[in-house]
């Protein structure tokens, strides 16, 4: 069964208006400090309200590296906003070379009760939480519902320590328990531990448990690059830690301070064709 675990809009996109950039190794071996539960419970509400200042434009690349086969790139473009539920986009991916046959468009909207919407035959079809779980092609381990943050939301989770990451970050880490309706989809998955950089509020990564104690899939944040006084996240793997495969998200350009017209994102936009990118200019990455 496929397993998803995390968003790439909530968190990693999140402004991080710092002088010192995510990612930096921190000098010297010094201790980082412990919080308590109610501290945790504060870094937890703003980690899923943080968001970039106005709407972006993202150009994409999924390199999926199979364990025992040779490399498959996809290609993507993702426009972003933000609503009252949470993080609201507009996804196309298609394989390299494939645009103009094999293009598959989404809807993505985030937050606590997430929801996609799928260019079917023409007709804009909403997904079940099933089928939110199956990858944009069956070769490659991300899914719509990576594009979400769902575990964030979990009612129940915890504040179980601070410490360095092995490339020195100081990030406090927290344990959230999968609840009862996400158990019944995925009765492998028990829990998914997240570490947040302790300076910034911008994650680290992310490891998914089953009920034995077993890792079933692990998310490992790249490097960051700032754009226009933000920060953005430069590349994510996804690894299927059972089959040895992994899925890179890689951003190769980026437009940011975006207004991007509210009705792009409604379902039923998607069959009147992707919008229209050819003058907009993007940051490389």
């Amino acid at each position: 069964m496929r397993l998803a675990i995390i968003t790439l809009t909530l968190a990693f996109l999140a402004p991080l208006a710092f002088a010192q950039k995510p990612g930096e190794r921190a000098r010297g071996p010094q201790p980082v400090d412990t919080i308590d539960q109610e501290e945790g419970r504060e870094i937890i509400e703003s980690f899923r309200h943080q968001r970039l200042r106005g709407d972006f434009i993202f150009l994409f690349d999924l390199v999926h590296q199979p364990a025992r086969a040779k490399d498959v790139v996809y290609q993507g473009i993702m426009w972003g906003t933000w609503n009252e539920q949470g993080p609201l986009n507009r996804v196309s991916v298609w394989p390299k070379g494939k645009r103009a046959t094999k293009t598959r468009e989404y809807i993505v909207q985030g937050g606590a009760e997430p929801r996609v919407w799928k260019l079917r035959d023409g007709k804009a079809v909403e997904l079940s939480k099933e089928e939110q779980g199956e990858p944009f092609f069956p070769e490659m381990n991300y899914t719509p519902y990576d594009f979400v943050m769902p575990f964030a939301h979990w009612d129940v989770y915890e504040y179980t320590k601070s410490t360095r990451l092995a490339r020195g970050r100081p990030a406090h880490f927290f344990t959230f328990y999968a609840p009862g309706d996400v158990a019944e989809r995925m009765p492998d998955l028990a829990a998914v531990e997240l570490a947040i950089d302790a300076s910034f509020n911008a994650p680290l990564s992310a490891k998914m448990y089953d009920t034995e104690g077993k890792r079933l899939r692990t998310l490992d944040v790249g490097g960051f690059k700032e754009i226009e006084d933000q920060y953005i996240v430069k590349e994510i793997d996804l690894i299927d830690e059972r089959s040895g495969d992994k899925t890179r998200f890689r951003v190769t350009g980026a437009a940011l301070n975006m207004s991007i017209p509210a009705a792009l994102f409604a379902p039923e936009s998607l069959p009147k064709g992707e919008p229209d990118i050819t003058k907009v200019i993007f940051e490389p990455v």
